[in-house]
C-alpha cells in the first residue's frame, strides 16, 4: 500500500477526471448546437470543474513525495480522507480556480477581471442561474 497505492489512486482520478471533462465538454457542444445554450453553458463550466480536479489531483499527486506514508492501508485512507477534507475536489469554486491556475496561467497574468470574476464565485453564480429560476424581490 502506502505511497505507491496512494500515487495510483492519483493517477487513476487525473485520468478519469480529464475523460469526464472531455465528455461533458463534448455534451456541451450537442446542447448548443441543439440551442439549449443555458444548459450548454452549465454543463461547460462543469466539464471546467472537472479538468480543475484533474489539476488538483495532479499536485495532490506531487504532495505524495512530501509526506510520509506508512506502507498500510489506514495511512492511504487517511490521507485521502485529509484531501477530501480540504474540498479542492469536491467544492465547485475551488475547482474553478484550479482550472483557471492550470490551464490559464497567461490570462491570469493579462486579466485579473478573470480571476475576481472565478476567485470571488462570479462563475458558480453563473452556472447556477443558468438552471434555475430566481426568485427576486420586485420591492
Amino acid at each position: 500500500m502506502g505511497r505507491r497505492y496512494i500515487e495510483d489512486i492519483v493517477e487513476d482520478v487525473t485520468a478519469r477526471a480529464y475523460e469526464n471533462s472531455v465528455r461533458l465538454f463534448r455534451d456541451a457542444c450537442t446542447l448548443y448546437a441543439s440551442g439549449s445554450y443555458p444548459t450548454a453553458f452549465a454543463i461547460a463550466v462543469l466539464s471546467y470543474e472537472e479538468l480543475g480536479k484533474m489539476h488538483a489531483m495532479s499536485r495532490i499527486g506531487e504532495c505524495t513525495y512530501e509526506v510520509t506514508l506508512a506502507d498500510d492501508p489506514a495511512s492511504a485512507g487517511e490521507f485521502f480522507d485529509d484531501v477530501l477534507a480540504h474540498g479542492s475536489l469536491t467544492n465547485h469554486r475551488r475547482k474553478q480556480e484550479a482550472a483557471l491556475y492550470g490551464t490559464n496561467l497567461i490570462a491570469v497574468v493579462d486579466d485579473p477581471t478573470k480571476v475576481r470574476f472565478i476567485t470571488g464565485g462570479g462563475l458558480e453564480v453563473a452556472k447556477q442561474q443558468a438552471l434555475y429560476v430566481e426568485l427576486l424581490s420586485l420591492a
